[in-house]
C-alpha cells in the first residue's frame, strides 16, 4: 500500500514537470495561469477564528490561534496569553497546547504551530515557545512549503515517522523541482519544524540573566 501511494505521488509529480512547451500552448495551461493570476489578485484572508481540537490519541487538547506572520514577539505572547486566560479555566484538570499559526492553510494534524507552541499540564506551564519571523511569506514560498508538507503528512499516514518521511520526500521534491529541489526543503524545514528548534522562553530567560552585556 505504501509503495502504490509512494508511486502515485512520484507519478503526480512527474506529469506535472512534462513539456514545458506544451503546457504553455495547451488550453489547460491557459486555464491554469488565469487561476494564478485570480489567485494572486484576490485578497488575502486575514486571519482565522481560535479553534479548540483534542488529539485522541493523548487526550490533549489544542487550541489553535492566529497571529500575524511577522508579529513581533510581545505580539505573539499577548495573544496566547489572551486566550489562556479566557480558556484555562475550561482545562485546569487537563493537558492543553496553545499553538499559533499566520495562515490557516499551515493547520496540520501534526504540525504543531508555526509561530508558539505553549504547553499546560493541569494549569501548570510545561514550557513555551515563542518564534518571530521578519519577513512576509511569499506565495511562491507557501506554495512549495504546503507542496512539502502534504507529501511529508501523506508517507506519515502510510507509516513512516518523521525523519523517514523527510528522507522519502526528498526524491519526490526533486522529481517536481530538479534545480532548487535543495534550497525549497531547507527553507520548508526551516519554516515549518523551526518552532520545534526554539529554544523555551525559560531557558531564552536563563542566557539573558547569565549573559547580560549580550542582550
Amino acid at each position: 500500500m505504501k509503495k502504490l501511494l509512494l508511486f502515485l505521488c512520484l507519478g503526480v509529480l512527474i506529469v506535472s514537470c512534462g513539456d514545458e512547451e506544451s503546457k504553455e500552448t495547451s488550453p489547460e495551461r491557459k486555464v491554469d495561469k488565469q487561476v494564478e493570476k485570480t489567485n494572486e489578485e484576490a485578497p488575502k484572508k486575514q486571519g482565522f477564528e481560535p479553534r479548540i481540537i483534542k488529539n485522541q490519541e493523548t487526550g490533549e487538547y489544542i487550541i489553535q490561534v492566529y497571529v500575524p506572520e511577522t508579529a513581533t514577539h510581545d505580539e505573539i505572547y499577548k495573544t496566547i496569553m489572551d486566550i489562556q486566560l479566557k480558556k484555562r479555566k475550561n482545562f485546569l484538570n487537563g493537558n492543553i497546547i496553545i499553538v499559533a499559526y499566520s495562515d490557516e492553510d499551515f493547520i496540520n494534524k501534526r504540525l504543531i504551530g508555526t509561530h508558539a507552541q505553549w504547553k499546560m499540564e493541569k494549569g501548570a506551564t510545561k514550557y513555551m515557545k515563542i518564534l518571530q519571523r521578519t519577513e512576509q511569506l511569499t506565495p511562491e514560498n507557501k506554495k512549495d512549503f504546503l507542496e512539502y508538507l502534504q507529501i511529508i503528512e501523506a508517507l506519515q499516514d502510510s507509516g513512516d515517522d518523521l525523519k523517514k518521511a523527510k528522507k522519502e520526500a526528498e526524491p519526490l521534491m526533486k522529481a517536481k523541482h530538479p534545480e532548487n529541489y535543495k534550497d525549497i526543503i531547507q527553507k520548508a524545514e526551516k519554516y515549518l519544524y523551526g518552532i520545534e528548534n526554539e529554544k523555551t522562553e525559560e531557558e531564552k530567560l536563563m542566557e539573558s540573566a547569565e549573559n547580560p552585556k549580550s542582550q
